[in-house]
């Protein structure tokens, strides 16, 4: 007799677009159980929790923590409190997979990582475009060398967003917005550069506006530029002797990507295309395979990923003080 796969029931913090995004390819899941949903404010809750057909809701995410029922929370909240949640539902024995960024910083990631191991929890940072089948794709081609040696990466990821005050202390400047996905694609296809250097834009209360950003690897090097101030291709190219590869916008999720190899016996291109929204499915198929195979951690998105994409972080915002980091 063949055992089924047990049910993963999910609790919500946070009602906001994201979360309208990531529960409307959830509940189309085999396995996944919508449970529960919190919001800073009980009206909200309610109104996701009928709309989408949660089983109940709560007027506070500590609330929402506490109920036995759920195995795993989703957290969409304001980003200044991620770290907070994070910590909450660990301590209270649910497994987490938290929207980006997790913490403003290494050290505070470092303290969810250990707090998740020392609970033997699954917890995993919500990186959508990790879990996008044309990204995937990228990362075999890459892999198994279709392009030959890869050369050069360019990354372009903007929109025109207006200032918010204090954004540095709330995470909320043109690298946790935007150069976390450009850093984090990078890294998922090459793993972690040699050295960097970086020229960053801040604003006068020191929230970083724009950066530009140059990861280098043996023999190839990847440009990346990320910006609050306006809209840029949101697009991004890999180049090797034999090809490239070309992920149209919007980067952060992307539909479709051209392939076009140029060397060797045969020269041809094709086109590749996705759902929209596939990575936001994607992240939760892989959240609920996780937790159903016993995983405390994703080999797609491992807490060792998020602390490397986070140190790279931390390194292009030091340039404040610092100036070009080499």
């Amino acid at each position: 007799m063949v055992t089924q796969p047990r049910e993963i029931r999910w609790g919500f913090v946070g009602t906001g677009g994201i979360a309208e995004e990531f529960v409307a390819g959830l509940a189309s899941l085999d396995g996944a159980i919508l449970q529960a949903v919190a919001s800073r404010d009980p009206r909200n809750a309610a109104q996701f929790a009928k709309k989408h057909r949660f089983l109940s809701h709560y007027d506070s995410a500590a609330d929402l923590f506490a109920c036995p029922s759920i195995d795993v929370v989703y957290i969409s909240s304001p980003t200044v409190s991620h770290r907070e949640h994070a910590h909450l539902a660990l301590r209270n024995g649910k497994a987490v997979l938290c929207e980006k960024p997790f913490a403003p910083s290494c050290d505070e990631l470092r303290k969810i990582r250990d707090d998740a191991r020392s609970r033997d929890l699954f917890c995993m940072e919500a990186m959508r475009l990790r879990f996008n089948p044309l990204v995937v794709e990228c990362r075999r081609i890459v892999q198994e060398g279709i392009l030959g040696p890869v050369q050069a990466i360019s990354v372009e990821m903007g929109y025109m967003k207006p200032p918010e005050p204090h954004a540095r202390e709330r995470a909320k400047g043109a690298m946790h917005r935007f150069g976390c996905y450009a850093l984090s694609f990078v890294h998922f296809l090459l793993g972690s550069p040699a050295r960097l250097a970086a020229d960053v834009t801040f604003d006068e209360e020191g929230a970083d506006l724009s950066a530009a950003i140059q990861l280098f690897y043996p023999n190839c090097i990847a440009r990346l530029l990320v910006t609050m101030r306006g809209r840029t291709s949101n697009e991004a190219t890999i180049v090797g002797p034999l090809g490239s590869v070309l992920l149209k916008a919007p980067f952060l999720d992307p539909q479709h990507m051209r392939v076009d190899v140029v060397g060797g016996a045969q020269e041809s291109s094709r086109c590749l295309k996705a759902a929209p929204r596939a990575g936001l499915r994607g992240e939760a198929v892989e959240t609920i395979r996780c937790l159903q195979a016993g995983l405390l951690e994703s080999p797609s998105m491992s807490l060792a990923d998020s602390l490397a994409i986070q140190n790279l972080l931390d390194a292009v915002l030091a340039t404040k003080d610092n100036g070009p980091t080499a």
